[in-house]
């Protein structure tokens, strides 16, 4: 047990070393920063998480662009900055990550990101749902039936809120549920 924590040190202290220098592939400088974050195997530094999550979204790691985009957001280990935020989702949107497409479109609809985008936000839930995130597909959904989002065939409906359902979502299948059963 002491020599697999002290081998689990010793790999910590060589990953940042190496991405200190930048020689690290952008998921190590991710995971390190995740480890930094959490203070999982070392301690708990997000400033330096911030730092090495920006190094890993530059070079196109879209996860690493979510994570800095929620401390971002929240203020964790930084200060906050919502344009920035916005950005960084934005980044991890483009490079295909659903969830931060649901997160952006959530701000735009909410109008935490300037002002409120409805179209926007409803463009970014069917991508995200399209690459098969449940919250992309249930906030599609939700705006549809709002009203907000323009016209809307029954089907489409009961599509979005099955792949929400089915992705494990409480709320899809109560909205499923409320289409499928029988009016009385």
């Amino acid at each position: 047990m002491a020599r697999r924590a002290h081998l689990a040190r010793t790999w910590v202290a060589a990953l940042g070393a190496a991405t200190a220098f930048g020689c690290s592939p952008p998921q190590a400088t991710f995971e390190q920063a995740e480890r930094l974050e959490l203070g999982a195997g070392a301690p708990k530094d997000e400033p330096r998480a911030a730092v090495l999550y920006q190094r890993a979204c530059d070079r196109d790691f879209a996860r690493a662009c979510f994570n800095l985009a929620l401390m971002l957001e929240r203020a964790q280990g930084v200060p906050q900055d919502e344009p920035r935020a916005k950005g960084f989702f934005q980044r991890a949107c483009d490079l295909k990550l659903a969830s931060a497409c649901t997160h952006l479109g959530e701000a735009l609809e909410d109008g935490r990101a300037g002002g409120r985008d409805t179209a926007e936000a409803m463009y970014l839930y069917r991508e995200a749902c399209d690459g098969r995130d449940a919250h992309g597909c249930l906030r599609l959904g939700l705006l549809l039936v709002s009203g907000a989002g323009g016209e809307f065939d029954e089907e489409t409906l009961q599509s979005l809120f099955r792949r929400a359902c089915e992705g494990g979502l409480p709320a899809g299948c109560l909205q499923l549920e409320k289409l499928t059963s029988p009016r009385l």
